[in-house]
């Protein structure tokens, strides 16, 4: 008898999901959030902050085995393995997040990689660029379009980087991918500007699989430390926008509040002019 609270506020609390009822107790009281990529590293952080703010987690990944650590410590949260590279898997998988939780409020497009394009140009061939689009770009297309068949998001995060506005060496595969993103955040937050907000962020260096971290090397964040420019996005009406958490680390820093930071950082050469 000692788990029965604990079994009831469970149900309770999957309830408010399905109804898709918010009491104000949490930013995220009551959202129904499906986070792609939700295996590991940054889709993992994301999970843990979106269920830490009250919402209800629909996890997707290719791993299973990965899901179920993500997911380990989480109450209202639901596990669907899928590749996003698939367009059938995709179309199942928003199916069962629909029918477990009754809609989706929130989708955050985490899913991505860089491997395939990880190499000097003059050992890339168009097999590899083909391979990074589809992860990076295609597929995230790919889950927006079968969530706003299915359910009607009101809020959609694009996990982005600082390749999308720079260019780096050895990895222009990805690069261009993510300025492709960009491309599509931009242009999707005036395509669905009266039903959805739009934006993208990036978490800065992070230490992933894709990018581990070099021995000693300073300046390399977290997978957690995205919480708080992702917050910022799940509360803002600004719609459009790219948030770096290094330059919102910035802003914040001289001042400025939230709601003028996200407009603030937005500004060609605003955090170069606060730094100098």
């Amino acid at each position: 008898m000692p788990t029965r609270p604990s079994v009831l506020l469970k149900f309770f609390l999957s309830l408010v999901c399905v109804t898709g009822s918010s009491f104000g107790m949490s930013l995220l009281q009551g959202q129904r959030v499906l986070i792609t990529g939700a295996g590991r590293g940054i889709g993992r952080a994301i999970a843990h902050i979106c269920h830490a703010e009250g919402a209800c987690v629909a996890l997707t990944a290719r791993t299973e085995a990965q899901l179920h650590e993500t997911a380990s410590s989480l109450q209202r949260v639901s596990m669907h393995v899928a590749d996003v590279t698939d367009t059938a898997q995709v179309e199942d998988m928003v199916r069962q997040v629909v029918a477990k939780w009754g809609g989706i409020d929130i989708l955050i497009n985490n899913a991505g990689g860089s491997q395939a394009g990880k190499a000097p140009l003059q050992e890339l061939d168009s097999d590899d660029l083909v391979q990074v689009l589809n992860l990076n770009v295609v597929a995230v297309h790919r889950v927006t379009k079968a969530v706003l068949q299915q359910a009607q998001p009101t809020r959609i995060i694009n996990i982005s980087s600082k390749a999308g506005k720079v260019g780096l060496p050895n990895f222009s595969f990805y690069v261009a991918s993510k300025h492709a993103l960009e491309g599509l955040t931009a242009s999707w937050a005036e395509e669905l500007k009266d039903v959805a907000i739009v934006n993208s962020i990036s978490p800065g260096m992070v230490d992933t699989v894709s990018f581990p971290k070099p021995p000693g090397r300073p300046g390399v964040r977290s997978a957690e430390s995205i919480k708080d420019g992702l917050m910022l996005l799940l509360k803002t009406n600004v719609t459009g926008h790219y948030l770096h958490v290094d330059e919102l680390d910035e802003v914040r820093r001289r001042g400025f509040d939230d709601r003028v930071a996200l407009k603030a950082i937005n500004e060609p050469d605003f955090v170069t002019q606060l730094s100098s």
